[in-house]
């Protein structure tokens, strides 16, 4: 089972769960913002490069209670822009954090690798379950999203994708190109062999066409 990712927390999802008062969170899905809870966390870790995978949640007592709140449902939940903490009382650690990230962006995480969801609680209930009750809120958390400021992080992250994107179609479209020069030789050719081949048959008939003379005053001995 998922243990929280911080080192020396002893909080594991089969030990310790929600009616123990204690929730884990798996890593956001917006890259920017995992990140920074990389960053965090291999800090605490002392692991440079630390990467997140799909199992990797931290729990609920890295959080502060202003960045926790509870649902209708009873759910324990936490704000999209919430980040853990190593040091609960230090008040300029997220403020450190995006500046890191925004000055160097230089995480090499495979994104592709991390989970499929935002902020969810992991639970001992069926996969199925969990995946529909994911959707629902997924649904209703879009409906709850606000304008906000444009983030440089965000601007850089795009821009390196649109670049990544455009090196991708050029290359894209110089193998079309070349398959397509490939194919008009390969055209060519095959007209030049037909044209030959209905010359050939248009003589062959010519040849059956005319009569056969037979030579009747042959000279004799």
């Amino acid at each position: 089972m998922p243990k929280c990712a911080f080192n020396e927390c002893r909080n594991v999802t089969s030990r310790f769960k929600k009616s123990d008062g204690i929730s884990y969170f798996r890593f956001p899905r917006n890259p920017i913002q995992c990140a920074k809870w990389a960053l965090i966390v291999g800090r605490q870790r002392n692991q440079q490069n630390f990467k997140p995978n799909r199992s990797s949640v931290v729990c609920s007592e890295h959080f502060r209670e202003s960045d926790l709140y509870v649902t209708d449902k009873g759910i324990k939940r936490i704000l999209k822009t919430a980040v853990p903490k190593i040091d609960l009382t230090e008040e300029d650690e997220e403020s450190t954090i995006s500046e890191e990230i925004t000055d160097s962006l230089l995480l090499d995480i495979d994104f592709s690798d991390l989970i499929d969801t935002t902020n969810e609680i992991i639970n001992n209930i069926p996969d199925d379950i969990f995946r529909s009750a994911f959707e629902n809120n997924d649904e209703s958390s879009k409906k709850e999203l606000t304008p906000r400021p444009a983030d440089p992080t965000d601007m850089i992250y795009f821009q390196g994708e649109l670049d990544k994107r455009r090196k991708r179609i050029i290359e894209k479209e110089k193998v079309v190109k070349k398959r397509n020069y490939k194919n008009a030789k390969k055209t060519s050719l095959f007209k030049t062999t037909l044209k030959k081949l209905k010359k050939k048959l248009r003589m062959n008939a010519r040849l059956r066409s005319k009569p056969v003379k037979l030579i009747s005053n042959l000279p004799k001995e």
